[in-house]
């Protein structure tokens, strides 16, 4: 039997940690996981404490009743777990520590007990070795993740994100939609085909479903790809945060937060890329499946 995994959530008591948790605990319940919320201690949280006349034994308390309230409505174990520290290192740091498959992260743009809004929630993701799932305030429309949007464009890194999307379409049972950028340049244009091939190959080597779709037209590629997401009815986009040349810092900016905060509230999984793909080692070498 596999392993029970681990899905780590960021809670600051806010709606769109409860949806964070909705999202979490669906994703257990289909796996059989076990799902930790987890909630920072820092100047933020302890000033809400202090103006709500409450201590952390009481904030204790009410972790304890969450875990309880999700654990009876879903059938999954929930834990919980407060420690202080920073939201933009704490998080990812607590999910590596716990060996957590996952992180699920609420954001929003009105500030919360620890105000993770769409910029702040990208250094919670560039601090992470763990994959997130942002969301906002919207549930998961069919109870799972069964159709999953993937933008294809030109840069090689893109390639990076087949090893996640493998993972979850076997969790999921779900279908692929890669969309693929429009191009006029010859040479961008090799360089996406490429990209499709590659991840049609992988795809087709471990039975996944998957179909692709074309940009029409010249444009925004993040707006196209997010209306396409829409009228598919789509439960997930799946992204990869940008890396410069020397793989020195991720360089996450309007995109990302555009994407992550998309105004249909789907949810958009963040990959981080693999340093070990910018030592020489190639893409195939290193990616495996469970």
């Amino acid at each position: 039997m596999e392993a029970k995994k681990n899905i780590l959530v960021a809670d600051d008591f806010t709606s769109v940690a409860d949806c964070a948790i909705t999202h979490a605990c669906t994703i257990a319940k289909i796996n059989n996981d076990s799902i930790t919320l987890f909630h920072v201690l820092d100047s933020n949280s302890l000033s809400e404490l202090k103006k709500h006349h409450k201590t952390v034994e009481n904030l204790k308390e009410d972790m304890a009743s969450r875990c309880k309230k999700y654990s009876d409505q879903y059938g999954v174990e929930v834990n919980s777990k407060i420690e202080e520290g920073s939201i933009f290192k704490s998080i990812g740091e607590k999910a590596t520590e716990l060996g957590c498959a996952l992180i699920v992260l609420g954001t929003h743009g009105v500030r919360g007990m620890q105000h993770i809004s769409g910029a702040r929630a990208l250094k919670v993701v560039g601090s992470s070795k763990v994959p997130l799932i942002i969301v906002q305030e919207k549930g998961p429309i069919h109870n799972s993740y069964k159709k999953i949007i993937v933008p294809i464009d030109s840069k090689s890194e893109t390639k990076q994100k087949t090893l996640q999307c493998i993972n979850i379409a076997k969790m999921f049972d779900a279908k692929i939609f890669l969309y693929k950028q429009f191009s006029t340049d010859e040479e961008n244009n090799k360089n996406i085909n490429n990209n499709i091939t590659f991840i049609s190959n992988q795809f087709n080597q471990h039975n996944v479903l998957f179909e692709i779709a074309n940009q029409e037209h010249s444009g925004s590629f993040e707006k196209d790809f997010i209306g396409y997401a829409k009228n598919s009815e789509a439960d997930l986009i799946v992204i990869l945060t940008t890396v410069d040349k020397d793989f020195k810092d991720l360089v996450m900016g309007p995109v990302e937060e555009y994407v992550i905060n998309n105004k249909d509230q789907i949810p958009v999984m963040c990959v981080n890329p693999m340093q070990s793909l910018y030592t020489g080692k190639s893409m195939s070498s290193i990616i495996s499946f469970s």
